[in-house]
């Protein structure tokens, strides 16, 4: 019996870190990320930091890279298409643009870090924030 449980138990521990590597943010499941530090930059190269709902952004999106949309997660339920999706060196790069302002975030695939950028010609929102699946 101490035989078998032994057996059971190392086939799980070889089994139970490759389940846990798989969950990488590379885009092949939708999840969610939180917004954090805001720095508003203007042209003039003032900088200060912001809240997400400052500038009117919810503090939680949904990235779905499968239908190519970002949906935020407030009482609009607004979806914002993502126009290119790429991976370059273990990073899930997502960009797009609307209403006259371009955006680009970076998302590390192995951790859920994530930065990004929305740029107008007055100025730029540069955003920190981290990702989870759900």
């Amino acid at each position: 019996m101490h035989l078998l449980l032994r057996i059971i138990l190392c086939l799980s521990m070889s089994v139970l870190p490759s389940y846990l590597m798989a969950a990488t943010y590379d885009g092949s499941v939708p999840f969610l990320c939180a917004l954090g530090t805001v720095l508003e930059c203007t042209k003039n190269s003032e900088c200060q930091r912001r809240t997400a709902e400052e500038i009117n952004l919810p503090y939680f999106v949904r990235i779905n890279t499968q239908q190519k949309i970002i949906s935020l997660v407030d009482e609009t339920g607004s979806i914002t298409p993502i126009e290119r999706v790429e991976h370059l060196d273990g990073r899930l790069l997502l960009q797009g643009g609307e209403v006259g302002k371009g955006w680009s975030f970076v998302i590390t695939e192995a951790t859920g870090n994530m930065s990004g950028a929305i740029v107008e010609d007055t100025g730029s929102f540069v955003i920190f924030g981290a990702c989870t699946t759900p």
